[in-house]
């Protein structure tokens, strides 16, 4: 014969308190819960981890292409002071090209 709704929930009820009053099981979800949470955990501090040695990698390259560039700009600088000396003590614009590697063009410019 059926059981009537009203004893299966109360059957169910009664399992659930069992369930719930087992200190084994209890101790079990308590275990899982801490591990979910230690998960948790262990990703934000590699995420954390991974995006501040981006930083740090990223920072590192920008601080490098600036100096390169730079320093370009203070030799280009440099060789155009250089030159326009030379030019201006009458040295041959063919001659301080060849010093300089700065084009003739330029040179007559300065």
């Amino acid at each position: 014969m059926a059981k009537k709704k009203s004893e299966i929930i109360e059957e169910a009820s009664d399992e659930i308190e069992k369930i719930l009053s087992d200190e084994e099981i209890r101790a079990l979800n308590l275990r899982l819960q801490l591990w979910e949470m230690d998960q948790e955990s262990a990703k934000s501090y590699a995420y954390e981890q991974g995006e501040n040695a981006g930083k740090i990698k990223g920072r590192a390259e920008g601080e490098a292409i600036g100096e390169a560039r730079g320093k370009d700009i203070g030799e280009k600088e440099a060789t155009i002071k250089i030159a326009r000396k030379m030019k201006n003590n009458g040295i041959e614009i063919e001659i301080i090209s060849s010093i300089t590697k700065l084009t003739k063009e330029e040179i007559e410019q300065l």
